[in-house]
């Protein structure tokens, strides 16, 4: 029986986003958004420039890439000085540097730029209304088809 292993199949790329989506995946499952609530929600939703808009979620930056996941959707973040400074405050509640961290932002959407990687819609980070921990003390264990026989 001839064993692959998944270098064969993918580009390194391609398994840097599979890991991405991966944990994203393993966050939408076990945790949910259930920050402290630092600032008042409704008032920060009420004063909104046009364009921006209210993101809850779970948030994670590593090396090269920066995400938010909702309850409905995946962006990329822009990585920039608000990205550094809500990772910054992510870092506080972490126990480990792959751990997602609850956030509540306000930012702008637009399509990713084409002919790059990522998610469809990229964030620009506005303000940062909340960054709580994430209950992540679940794991996930993937086997091959072989391992499990």
């Amino acid at each position: 029986m001839t064993s692959y292993s998944i270098s064969h199949f993918f580009t390194l790329s391609q398994k840097r986003q599979l890991l991405i989506a991966a944990l994203v995946t393993l966050s939408l499952v076990l945790t949910n958004c259930n920050g402290t609530g630092e600032k008042n929600i409704e008032e920060v939703e009420a004063n909104l420039p046009t364009g921006v808009e209210v993101y809850r979620g779970d948030f994670i930056y590593l090396a090269d890439a920066a995400v938010l996941t909702t309850q409905s959707e995946i962006y990329g973040v822009r990585i920039d000085e608000k990205m550094h400074d809500l990772d910054k405050a992510a870092q506080e509640h972490k126990k480990q540097s792959t751990d997602f961290v609850a956030v509540v932002v306000t930012a702008k959407k637009f399509p990713k730029d084409p002919g790059t990687e990522g998610w469809p819609f990229i964030l620009e980070i506005q303000e940062i209304v909340d960054v709580a921990p994430t209950d992540n003390s679940g794991t996930a264990i993937i086997q091959s088809q072989e391992e499990q026989e």
